[in-house]
């Protein structure tokens, strides 16, 4: 029995062992490599010179930046003002999502889509940073 070398397989579809090797590795830092944590303090971030966060996002407004602290004036790539269940599953990585609503005007970071498993609630001036991929919905209420 003749033994076959796997490398001619590799050769003839035009890879290079380093380069089979040097991808595996890669899908392997990528995978591993670990979304932020969520924290909530009081703040969206840095906001630029001359510029309020009020000007990108106006009260009464629930807004999601696609950024773990926003910086500058950065434009949300969602604003919710109505009470009700929104769906952003769509949304991966890190995230900040600013609660800029009145009174006691809270948001909930639901883990489905009908917004009935809510773990984590924001209240009025509080910003969550990190990563959202547990959550597919936010959840605006009185």
């Amino acid at each position: 029995m003749k033994f076959k070398n796997p490398l001619k397989s590799l050769r003839r579809r035009r890879f290079t062992v380093p380069a089979a090797i040097a991808g595996a590795l890669a899908m392997t830092v990528f995978a591993a490599t670990p979304a932020s944590a969520m924290y909530i303090d009081y703040s969206p971030g840095e906001i630029g010179s001359g510029w309020d966060f009020n000007d990108v996002c106006r009260p009464g407004t629930v807004c999601v930046w696609d950024s773990l602290i926003v910086m500058g004036n950065s434009v949300p790539e969602g604003r919710y003002s109505d009470y009700g269940t929104y769906v952003i599953g769509v949304n991966r990585g890190d995230h900040t999502i600013w609660n800029n609503q009145f009174g006691d005007d809270r948001v909930q970071l639901c883990h489905d889509i009908a917004g009935t498993d809510c773990p984590v609630t924001l209240h009025p001036d509080q910003a969550a940073h990190g990563s959202i991929a547990e959550y597919w919905s936010i959840k605006l209420l009185p």
